[in-house]
């Protein structure tokens, strides 16, 4: 397995309010150290013939614009466009909500979560100076209580925006059935920037992270009983935060700056509770696979947030 960042959704200069050209735009994704990134145009097909030597994996994509929301398609062949989920789905697309409860009409998400792979918490600046909003508290709250994968895009528009944040996927190859197989199951967690990393072991009764990039930040572990930890980061950004967990299911962890914008978000962990978790885990990915003293998987469900015997998790 490998680590690559990216950016799953990028306009260019074919959707309105964005005037990026693909050559801008694979020069700003090298620049922010990004691996791939996906364009998602306003109801528009991908156009490979763009994207040549571009030195990034290319995740051809569409935003779908509804009145009761947006969301993306990622994965999708060249010259399609989609105008539902279930025709998504027919050419195997990644469906996600897109920044659901953006303040503007038909920003706000309407439709069912179920129906979806992922959620976009964290979306960037694409309308503001701040890479932080309030529309990316909403999302994170309304995601907090469920087990969608997060994501979070740039949604990049204009110059200067692209890769803030970008999304840290594990995968075996940097290909797009990879990647977005690596997203579908939460096999991600999400960066402010590339200078910040995080790094995060669950053993069987502890949480311990090394945190770097997020200089005098705050790092905060919450579980499915809210925030059970809190530290404060020295003013090089860089410790290592430990914390006990007790009883619990899931867990995660939120690093903040100083005034309280996000500088990193794990997805949704699946640890075991009780004298059956044991061996080491890695956490910040939203599915686990055994890899302790048994040779058999660990079976994890999804829907309610539990796994089966001991685990790993991979960060």
């Amino acid at each position: 397995m490998a680590i690559y960042r990216g950016d799953c959704h990028v306009h260019t200069h074919r959707s309105h309010g964005a005037d990026l050209t693909p050559e801008r735009i694979v020069a700003e994704a090298h620049a922010a150290g990004l691996d791939f990134i996906a364009v998602t145009d306003h109801q528009a097909a991908f156009e490979p013939s763009s994207w040549t030597d571009s030195g990034l994996l290319i995740i051809p994509g569409q935003e779908v614009l509804t009145p009761d929301g947006h969301w993306l398609a990622l994965g999708l062949p060249p010259g399609v466009v989609v105008d539902s989920v279930a025709a998504a789905r027919r050419f195997g697309a990644l469906c996600v909500v897109a920044h659901p409860h953006a303040p503007y009409p038909g920003g706000t998400f309407r439709g069912r979560l179920g129906d979806f792979d992922a959620i976009e918490v964290w979306n960037g600046r694409w309308h503001s100076d701040l890479p932080w909003q309030a529309d990316n508290e909403s999302a994170l709250a309304t995601w907090a209580g469920g087990h969608l994968p997060a994501l979070g895009n740039s949604d990049a528009h204009l110059a200067g925006q692209l890769g803030s944040p970008q999304l840290v996927v594990e995968a075996p190859t940097l290909t797009a059935p990879a990647v977005l197989a690596a997203i579908r199951a939460g096999h991600s967690w999400i960066a402010g920037s590339r200078a910040v990393q995080v790094d995060v072991t669950v053993t069987a009764d502890r949480m311990t992270a090394r945190i770097s990039g997020a200089p005098a930040g705050t790092a905060v572990v919450h579980t499915e009983h809210g925030p059970i930890h809190r530290e404060r980061l020295p003013e090089n950004g860089s410790k290592t935060v430990s914390c006990a967990l007790g009883t619990v299911a899931t867990v995660r962890l939120e690093v903040r700056h100083p005034d309280g914008r996000m500088a990193a978000l794990t997805n949704h962990p699946v640890v075991t509770s009780g004298p059956e978790r044991a061996g080491k885990w890695h956490a910040g990915w939203g599915l686990a696979c055994y890899d302790g003293d048994s040779a058999s998987s660990s079976s994890v469900n999804r829907a309610s947030g539990t796994a089966a015997g001991p685990a790993r998790i991979r960060q």
